[in-house]
């Protein structure tokens, strides 16, 4: 008796890319993986604090089957045969939903696309996003912080890296995975770090 072959799971929906696409913008919550009391929930960072991630999403998949009416009826109209196998090959965010693609407007064919989300949710919430440990101060922190004293240094007439160093900030930790010495000004006596340190510093003023 001869095992029957698995099936090939269906990929994982990029519901960071449809709440973009919806509007969704970078200062505010990508992914509601992260959120414990439901699949969706309200994101902080929006103007009144009650626009959800699902609204975004939702908004970004109708933008999605919107590109899909576009292009067939382009196809049509240059009498090229249309398929499941050539819409998912020009639209392969929406492979997700496996078969067939929701027939229907934009607006239903985004409804039905969400119904499919919610209902692998349990499935999806394995899929979040790993958080990396960043030990210190988070990176935007840091660049503020950094910005303001080459600011104050190129008012001052100092020199940045001698300013970094006093502040005791140090070199970034990727930097120093690869060799870098951690105080700016031992970094920027090495050439081989003096060029990096440098545009670093052009792109803080």
């Amino acid at each position: 008796m001869t095992d029957k072959p698995k099936s090939k799971p269906l990929p994982v929906p990029d519901i960071s890319y449809f709440a973009r696409r919806g509007g969704l913008t970078p200062g505010q919550k990508a992914y509601p993986y992260t959120l414990a009391t439901g699949p969706f929930d309200y994101i902080s960072e929006s103007g009144n604090g009650t626009c959800t991630v699902q609204h975004h999403l939702i908004l970004g998949l109708e933008k999605m089957f919107a590109d899909v009416d576009a292009f067939q009826e382009k196809s049509r109209a240059l009498r090229i045969k249309i398929d499941q196998k050539l819409l998912l090959k020009n639209f392969p965010q929406l492979s997700f939903l496996g078969g067939q693609l929701p027939s229907g407007n934009p607006k239903e064919a985004a409804a039905e696309a969400y119904k499919a989300i919610e209902a692998r949710w349990p499935e999806l919430q394995e899929w979040q996003p790993k958080k990396s440990r960043r030990p210190g101060r988070p990176k935007d922190e840091i660049k503020s912080t950094k910005k303001i004293i080459v600011a104050d240094a190129c008012r001052n007439g100092r020199e940045p890296v001698e300013a970094l160093t006093a502040k005791g900030i140090t070199t970034p930790r990727t930097w120093q995975k690869r060799g870098c010495p951690p105080v700016y000004s031992d970094a920027f006596a090495l050439p081989i770090w003096r060029k990096k340190i440098q545009r670093e510093i052009s792109s803080l003023k």
